[in-house]
């Protein structure tokens, strides 16, 4: 997931329109978890006298380590076995960038959200 998102992601220059990478799984269906820690990054706890607190690992699509990594790509929708005899059974998924500054993507009625 993550290296598909990377290589789209990195295509076609700045749009100054919202983009939306898709990615479809004609085999392995990865779980939603999966997906986050792909785009979001691992989560992490940190343990202190006073509590704990989670966070997240900057290992993942929109977690790098520089500010504002990828924010260029406003979404990226994921539906698991693409082809035109399931397309009205397998409801598409936007998995929204969480930067401010990326465009918001727009979300069609026929899609979910994460």
């Amino acid at each position: 997931m993550l290296d598909a998102v990377t290589h789209k992601g990195g295509k076609y220059g700045d749009l100054e329109l919202p983009f939306i990478v898709a990615v479809g799984h004609a085999a392995d269906f990865p779980e939603d978890e999966d997906i986050e820690r792909a785009l979001y990054g691992s989560t992490v706890e940190y343990a202190y006298d006073s509590g704990s607190t989670f966070s997240r690992k900057p290992d993942g699509y929109w977690t790098a380590t520089y500010d504002h990594a990828h924010s260029r790509v406003s979404g990226v929708l994921v539906v698991n076995n693409p082809a035109p005899w399931t397309w009205t059974k397998n409801t598409p998924v936007l998995w929204q960038s969480p930067d401010p500054a990326s465009l918001p993507a727009p979300i069609f009625p026929t899609w979910a959200t994460a």
